[in-house]
Order: C-alpha cells, then structure tokens, then sequence
C-alpha cells in the first residue's frame, strides 16, 4: 500500500532543544490514501529511544488515541486510527528513555469522508452493550452492486471504512475477526471464487485470502462466521442435476 507523503510544516510542533535525552528533531503527518480516518506519523530522534504519541480530539478532550513503539530506534512510523472525518486533534510526540526528554505538541485535521461512505445519527437507551457497531452496506437502488463494510461509533460517527474490491450483492458475512483484523466473504452474484472468505487489517491491507483446493471455482453466498475452534465457515453454492 502506497502512503501519500504531506508532511505538516515542522512549525507546527514545539520541538524539545538543550535536554540530555533524545530529542523530537522531525515529524511528519502523511494520509492513508484508501482511507482519511487514518494518519501515519514519522518520526526522527536524535538518538535512538521507544516512542510514544498521544493524540486528543479537540472537540471532545476525554477522547484519547496512544500509539507505542517500544523498539528504541531514531526513526519511528506509528499509525493513529479510529478518528472521526473533518475534526481537530492534538498531538504530544515523546520519546521514551531513562534520560530526561521533552515531549513535542502539534496539531493536524482529518479530511472529509468519502461521498460513498454513509452518515447515521444514534439514539441510546440505556447503556449500549457493544462500543462499536460493524456491517456491510449497500445503497438501495436499483442495478447498485458496490459494498463497503463500516464501523459506527454509538455516536453514529464512522471509525472505519472498506470499499470491498468486488461487486455482487450485500447479503454476505462480515465480523471482526479481533487483532485489528476484519473478516469479510459469501457475496452473492459476485464473480466465481471472488467472495471466498479474506481478512483485512485497518489500514486496508488483505493479509489473507480462502487459497483451499476450489476456492476460486465455487460460487460464495449469504455467510462467511469464525467459529470458536478459529476455523471459518461459508456457504458455497454448487450445481447439482439427478436424472439429466
């Protein structure tokens, strides 16, 4: 996967001079191109050391997002994931040592969603049970065959989105498969073998894809479940004929 690189101008961070630790000497914002909910910073020390960004929503102060890197090293690529389109947030970029070091502040805005990517607004009764609510979505009109699967918060206010890379129809399988991993397959009408069951990361990345004997001759429909036991299972529809 390509990374657009738009570095923010340094300016835009304090950066820590004269300490005896390691020193935030650069940074820079790029975008995930296949998604804006999504940034990737980059990072150089003055010396190596593990490093720590943390990342707080403007508009909503109690909202925090933490990435690690606990290899000690002087160049550090994190991914700061799970934002919400068109909002402020507030960075504090620190690397992490047993000798005194100073934290740089900056500040970046995520772009706008996708026209495709849908909008809801939420209403809760009581304590919602889950923190996320995640499906396949499809418009409802006439000869439409994209899909894309999406993360709601209970806000209603998009995570995460997949535009799949096939076209058929929605009546499909698709779960979070845990480990940042989201497991998706079974559509119908699709091409032979092109809804065998994949797993794709949160940048978009497939890491796996059905490779048992058959899987790109068969028709996949309606489910594609993890079961307890790690294994998967779809329904695959096959041809039959008795007496011609």
């Amino acid at each position: 996967m390509g990374i657009s690189k738009a570095p923010i101008p340094l300016s835009m961070f304090v950066l820590s001079v004269g300490c005896s630790g390691p020193e935030v000497l650069e940074v820079g914002i790029s975008d995930n191109p296949d998604m804006v909910l999504e940034k990737v910073m980059s990072v150089t020390l003055s010396e190596p050391a593990a490093l720590a960004i943390r990342c707080s929503r403007d508009d909503s102060p109690n909202e925090v997002h933490l990435v690690e890197s606990t290899q000690a090293a002087t160049e550090h690529e994190l991914r700061v994931q799970g934002l919400v389109a068109d909002t402020d947030y507030t960075c504090d970029v620190a690397p992490v040592s047993e000798k005194r070091s100073v934290s740089s502040q900056g500040t970046f805005q995520t772009l706008s969603l996708p026209e495709d990517i849908p909008s809801a607004t939420a209403t809760s009764a009581g304590e919602p049970g889950a923190a996320y609510t995640f499906m396949p979505h499809q418009r409802l009109a006439a000869g439409e065959t994209t899909i894309r699967l999406v993360l709601m918060d209970n806000e209603g206010e998009v995570r995460w989105y997949y535009p799949l890379p096939i076209t058929g129809y929605a009546d499909m399988g698709a779960e979070y498969w845990g480990d940042g991993l989201f497991l998706w397959g079974g559509v119908s009408a699709s091409a032979a073998g092109a809804g065998a069951h994949r797993l794709v990361d949160v940048s978009h990345n497939e890491v796996y894809r059905a490779n048992y004997d058959g899987a790109d001759d068969g028709y996949f429909h309606h489910m594609t479940e993890k079961q307890y036991d790690g294994t998967v299972v779809t329904m695959v529809e096959s041809d039959a004929s008795r007496d011609g």
